[in-house]
């Protein structure tokens, strides 16, 4: 009797154990291609192959790598509005493990940011030295600039960008081709960007590394643009509806009634992410 019930335990663990493997697939293992010469970063698709490229179905993007000795490049494309979510206020976060798990330690969170002359003339001296007064001067002259920089952040979001490349030149940068319900991203990361942080983050040819995106969610600025984007659109109704209300109504109509509620304002804002195993390509394939 009691051999039976063992049996039938082992059955059942068998079991569980092997629906666990079928509800939860390991990463998608992806290919970047060896590039012989590096991509023009200018927020194009034209150094990218249809070859080189790789679908994710549920968010409707395309995505590719490239790589050589130096550099991770990658191209990551938009091709529905709806799962953009926030994309423009959070920027497109690339998350870097050599581990072997999905596990947010450093990342590369890559943002389009407008800053000033002064803030230009700070970032670079950081990177290069001092600057001649003339050339203070002349970048100064303009009221902004955009800047494709991608910042080195942790798991909670804290920029590690001073620390990670201090005194280097390859910072991670990016151009950003925005379409109607599109977008374009491309991207060159420095195999060499997360060694300072941990030396067992260093990137070399042939290596698996694991890569996640992650974009969107809710933020301040993005809650403050749906509430003003639902307040504008019911004062519009109000006032079309002005005479066809009573006016207790009319009052309700055009104070908006009850508030948005909460989870009203945050549809469209959902944090986004997929993980995948990227293989980076050795030498001339």
């Amino acid at each position: 009797m009691k051999s039976k019930i063992l049996k039938t335990i082992c059955l059942l663990a068998l079991m569980i154990s092997a629906f666990s493997l079928v509800a939860s697939p390991k990463d998608e293992l992806v290919k970047s291609v060896w590039s012989a010469s590096p991509p023009t970063i200018d927020g194009s698709n034209a150094d990218w192959p249809a070859e080189t490229m790789n679908t994710m179905k549920k968010f409707g993007i395309d995505y590719a790598f490239k790589n050589d000795g130096q550099y991770l490049y990658v191209l990551f494309i938009f091709k529905d509005r709806k799962f953009m979510s926030t994309v423009q206020l959070t920027g497109l976060t690339l998350w870097l493990n050599t581990e072997g798990t999905d596990k947010k330690t450093y990342g590369i969170n890559f943002k389009e940011r407008r800053i000033s002359g002064d803030e230009l003339i700070a970032i670079l001296e950081r990177q290069q030295g001092p600057i001649p007064d003339a050339q203070k001067a002349q970048l100064k002259s303009k009221p902004s600039y955009l800047l494709y920089q991608g910042e080195v952040i942790d798991k909670k979001g804290n920029n590690l960008t001073s620390t990670a490349l201090a005194g280097s030149l390859d910072v991670p940068i990016f151009r950003l081709q925005p379409g109607k319900g599109t977008a374009l991203y491309e991207l060159r990361i420095s195999l060499k960007i997360l060694e300072k942080l941990a030396a067992e983050l260093e990137l070399e040819p042939g290596k698996i590394v694991k890569i996640g995106f992650e974009w969107g969610g809710v933020t301040k600025e993005s809650l403050q643009a749906k509430a003003g984007e639902l307040g504008a659109q019911s004062t519009r109704a109000a006032e079309s509806q002005r005479e066809m209300v009573t006016k207790d109504e009319e009052r309700e109509e055009r104070t908006g009634g009850r508030a948005p509620e909460f989870s009203s304002i945050r549809r469209g804002m959902e944090k986004r992410s997929f993980w995948v195993d990227v293989q980076l390509a050795q030498g001339q394939q």
